[in-house]
């Protein structure tokens, strides 16, 4: 299984965290609902985890803790992508769209195509971490880092003024809300 020697190596990371335990009915509505993506690796990953978490900032779902047959349900109603895939501690969302990863920006509200596939995206979040930085280099403050190993799985930071508006992001407010509420307030629903 492919999917064996990519958890063996994000496990020996220190900044990624795997979760291992999968919900067979879960695993059994993912088969279901997306089985024409079965010969993808995002396909595979999906089955075999429960969800990884990148640098406490950057959350992949899968068939467990992180769910996403539940993540599609409330934030794809629209189908604006073919399947979400994560989420980030901003309320951003990443999703597929015809093979290539989409994100959902919280500063614009408008999906914005990151134009690589997945296996890329993976090996961008897992091995470019100077890269992602870059990224999200405007939304990072001082003490993210600190700040987001504190937050619980279901947790984002929602910032005032929005991040909309132009404003230092040191000199914004933050706090600490339920990231479903978040994501929703991001994608006006």
């Amino acid at each position: 299984m492919k999917t064996d020697v990519f958890f063996q190596d994000i496990k020996n990371k220190n900044n990624i965290v795997v979760i291992e335990e999968t919900n067979e009915l879960l695993k059994e509505q993912f088969k279901n609902k997306y089985s024409k993506y079965k010969d993808k690796f995002f396909y595979e990953q999906f089955i075999n985890c429960g969800g990884i978490i990148i640098d406490s900032w950057i959350r992949l779902y899968g068939c467990g803790k992180i769910n996403v047959i539940d993540k599609n349900e409330k934030y794809n109603s629209f189908n604006s992508v073919d399947i979400i895939i994560g989420e980030d501690v901003l309320g951003g969302l990443f999703g597929l769209k015809d093979n290539y990863i989409y994100y959902y920006a919280p500063d614009t509200n408008k999906w914005e195509n990151l134009e690589v596939y997945y296996t890329g995206f993976l090996d961008w979040l897992i091995n470019h971490p100077n890269n992602v930085n870059t990224f999200y280099e405007i939304y990072r403050w001082n003490t993210w880092k600190e700040d987001c190993k504190k937050l619980k799985i279901d947790e984002g930071i929602a910032f005032y003024p929005l991040l909309q508006s132009e404003c230092d992001i040191e000199k914004r407010s933050k706090k600490i809300i339920n990231i479903d509420e978040l994501i929703r307030f991001n994608l006006n629903i």
